[in-house]
Formats: structure tokens, sequence, C-alpha cells
């Protein structure tokens, strides 16, 4: 990963990782979500393949040094910017994550995440 890329990392992100299911069908997440992780945001619009094998057109691109999973939810903000931190399919603004590329360095030593970002939290 070249330093522009560590350097280009500042915005403050909070990802929600991928939620298992109750009973009732209900998401919910582990006690190690939500964290705040840095990253950069980019409020663009891309094609790519989703998860089904569609092809779907991204809200946003997220680039990311840390891993982040398919079907979680990242926000732009901090955990002190959240209406609340349990379910992020109520909070606006947060956004599902459907699709993750992960690019490695020349010598395998870091990957570089691009993050494509879909389905809207609250409206």
């Amino acid at each position: 990963m070249s330093n522009w890329h560590t350097r280009s990392m500042k915005q403050t992100m909070v990802h929600w990782g991928d939620p298992t299911f109750d009973g009732f069908n209900k998401p919910t997440w582990d006690s190690n979500y939500p964290e705040e992780l840095l990253g950069r945001w980019e409020s663009r619009t891309e094609k790519f393949i989703g998860p089904q094998g569609k092809e779907e057109l991204s809200q946003a691109i997220v680039y990311a040094a840390s891993a982040i999973s398919i079907n979680g939810f990242l926000f732009l903000g901090t955990l002190n910017d959240l209406d609340s931190a349990q379910d992020p399919t109520t909070q606006a603004g947060a956004y599902q994550v459907r699709r993750v590329e992960g690019i490695p360095n020349l010598g395998n030593t870091k990957t570089l995440y691009k993050v494509f970002l879909g389905t809207k939290g609250a409206q």
C-alpha cells in the first residue's frame, strides 16, 4: 500500500460486522461492534457485481486498512454521532457493505480494502 493511501485515511467511520440472525430473523451484532476505524470515504457511484452475482451501483466507496465484513454496515462519523449503536439498519447515513476487494502491497505485508457500499439504513 502506498504512503498516499495511508496518509489519506484520516476519516473516522463506524463499522458493524456481519450480523447473526435470531429466531425472528432480526439481525444482531456481537459485543465487538460497533467499532471506530480510519479510512477514506468517497461519496460516488461505481458499478460492481454484488453478492448475488448481479450488477449494482454503489452509494459510496470506502478505502480501509482494516478488514471489513460483507453484509456489515459503515457510517461516516464517530460513535458519538450515532442515534443508536445497536442497530445500523435504523441509523440514518449507515450503508450496507455489498462487496469488499483486498489489494495487497507488492511484499504482501499490508492490504488495502476497497469497500462498495449499497443499501442505506434509515432515511
